[in-house]
């Protein structure tokens, strides 16, 4: 996956951001709009602005996350997340043993599952961007797990509720 052009650019790798500029724009059918001398003088304004706003040596620090409401907000929700979504993996890895059927079985799925999954995850995100891939895939691994604890409260084979709870 590239580095985003904004990073490149504040980092003064002005030839790698117009490529990702330009792959970005030729996957969304855009690139007729500008020609390649074009973007490089309006990547050559940007950086000069942004060296301007933070005087060419201040560089943005991690508090600044937290300078506006919403920087606040987008930034607890994603340390959540990812959080949650660690905890989750550490903790079904670890308690493998403890999910019905056979112990072997249950690492031979987890581990089969991790493959595919980033596949299709890196295939998705590449088509589609992160932000909703993340959610419905944060949703579905929420209603998968939900349904597990639904299935072993009502006695469904073992199965099943292994299967909904590495596919959670």
């Amino acid at each position: 996956m590239p580095e985003s052009a904004r990073w490149l650019l504040a980092e003064g790798r002005m030839a790698e951001a117009e490529k990702v500029i330009q792959t970005v724009s030729e996957t969304n059918g855009t690139f007729t709009n500008f020609q390649s001398e074009n973007l490089a003088d309006i990547l050559q304004k940007i950086k000069t602005k942004h060296d301007g706003r933070f005087g060419g040596k201040e560089r943005p620090r991690f508090w600044q996350l937290f300078s506006r409401q919403h920087l606040a907000i987008n930034t607890a929700l994603v340390s959540l997340s990812m959080a949650v979504n660690s905890a989750i993996a550490f903790g079904i890895s670890v308690n493998v043993v403890t999910l019905s059927g056979s112990p072997f079985f249950n690492y031979f799925i987890t581990s089969i599952e991790t493959l595919p999954t980033g596949w299709v995850g890196k295939f998705l995100v590449e088509r589609l961007g992160r932000r909703w891939i993340n959610a419905s895939f944060t949703l579905f691994a929420g209603f998968g797990f939900g349904f597990a604890i639904l299935a072993s409260v009502h006695n469904i084979p073992w199965l099943v509720v292994t299967a909904l709870s590495i596919t959670g």
